[in-house]
């Protein structure tokens, strides 16, 4: 237990250094500066509310997460548009520098405010922006209802998400199911709250909605990714498959969620580099994206090993951190994926010389509609030097290729990997909704 908590102490240092003053609050940002994602991003701020609220709890880390949670929670609340609505990624001003229209982040940015007040609550800690918080909840829920709900069928709609591409376009099972964890979090804070108004408009809507999505994207002995907007079932293996599980909906031990995990595993484990790939990388397949040549995604495998902690399988979990390990640059960096320098190299000539993966980058169905072109021409820019970044890299000696190195997302879980590990060990489960 003892090494467990060394190695959360040290992920923490690192995550930190993501930390940058805003002008509200305090961001975390993707990347470091110039590099790829200098940006700070909903969801990726929601995944680090997840690790802070569970770092809380223990004792050494109280103080400074609860005070980082809240730090994040005044940045999102600032950021928050008069029609209740969040883009798609911001600067450190709190200026939107969307370029994607991308659904989920106001389920997202509710998750960021909701873990703070929830945790603070329960630590019995005062809330001083309270009220300002209960009215962002409460304008964001209004927002996700009239634009992206679809009652006739009880699901959100989304055009990009956890990765933008068209492949998100549709119904997916990680927008609803982020969703879901929003509405049970507004739940409990208007429970907090006493607010039986609330509470019996979010019940009403839950009765509908979980019951639904907990069927709809069920087929059988397993889960699905996506219905098409035309309502047509996506099969396609998808690392976001482990979706129920990771939002708190799924026990890591159910059958249906054991069946799924094996069904994205034999398909999307890399076997020369190990690892788990986000899809099946075809390239001429204008919905799917590679970036910098195929290959495992670190925040997505570290996922993978929570899940085999959470269900007991601790030799499996640490394999996989294990391999996460082997992955890290000489500052203990962990990367966004990785691929081979021959994957790499037909990258650049299959797709970026030829201006194919610009077509895939900026597709218009994605785009938001009149955003500025030059937003497009910075994020080229960025692309630019993270390809570059990723070919000098090649030349120094290992037999893979690093791109977009660190990346906070990728700390955040393996952080919660050693949680889950920690928790199964202690005989309790792993932190859910």
């Amino acid at each position: 237990m003892k090494e467990i908590e060394k190695k959360i102490k040290k992920e923490f240092q690192i995550i930190k250094k993501f930390r940058i003053p805003a002008k509200m609050g305090a961001g975390i940002l993707a990347t470091f500066p110039k590099q790829r994602y200098p940006y700070i991003y909903p969801r990726d701020l929601a995944a680090a509310a997840k690790m802070l609220v569970r770092l809380a709890e223990e004792e050494p880390y109280r103080k400074e997460s609860l005070a980082l949670l809240r730090e994040i929670a005044q940045f999102i609340l600032f950021c928050q548009k008069k029609d209740g609505s969040w883009g798609q990624r911001y600067d450190i001003e709190g200026q939107d520098q969307s370029i994607y229209i991308q659904e989920d982040n106001v389920a997202h940015s509710i998750l960021v405010l909701l873990s703070y007040v929830i945790k603070a609550s329960e630590l019995g800690e005062k809330v001083p922006e309270l009220r300002k918080i209960r009215e962002g909840v409460k304008k964001g829920i209004e927002f996700a209802l009239n634009k992206f709900y679809r009652q006739e069928i009880n699901l959100f709609f989304s055009t990009t998400s956890v990765q933008e591409t068209p492949i998100e376009r549709g119904y997916t099972l990680w927008v609803n199911f982020v969703c879901l964890r929003a509405f049970h979090h507004s739940l409990k804070f208007f429970i907090l709250l006493g607010e039986k108004r609330e509470v019996g408009k979010i019940q009403n809507l839950l009765q509908r909605f979980k019951n639904n999505l907990m069927e709809a994207f069920s087929r059988g002995r397993y889960y699905f990714r996506r219905y098409t907007p035309e309502g047509e079932i996506d099969f396609r293996p998808d690392v976001t498959l482990f979706s129920p599980f990771y939002f708190g909906f799924e026990n890591a031990r159910s059958e249906k969620m054991e069946n799924t995990v094996d069904f994205l595993e034999g398909h999307l484990w890399n076997p020369e580099l190990e690892g788990y790939q986000r899809y099946l990388p075809f390239t001429e397949d204008l919905s799917t994206h590679i970036h910098a040549g195929n290959g495992p995604w670190m925040n997505f495998t570290a996922i993978l090993a929570q899940y085999h902690y959470s269900r007991g399988d601790i030799q499996r979990g640490d394999e996989i951190l294990n391999l996460i390990q082997k992955y890290r640059n000489r500052e203990g960096y962990i990367p966004e994926h990785i691929s081979t320098p021959r994957r790499f190299q037909e990258f650049i000539e299959r797709e970026w010389n030829t201006g194919l993966d610009f077509k895939k980058e900026f597709s218009e169905e994605m785009l938001i509609p009149a955003d500025p072109f030059d937003r497009i021409i910075e994020e080229l820019n960025h692309m630019k030097q993270a390809y570059q970044r990723a070919a000098r890299s090649m030349n120094k000696g290992p037999s893979f290729v690093r791109f977009v190195t660190p990346l906070m997302w990728s700390h955040v879980e393996y952080v919660l990997a050693l949680f889950a590990k920690k928790d199964y060990l202690k005989g309790e489960e792993l932190f859910n909704c």
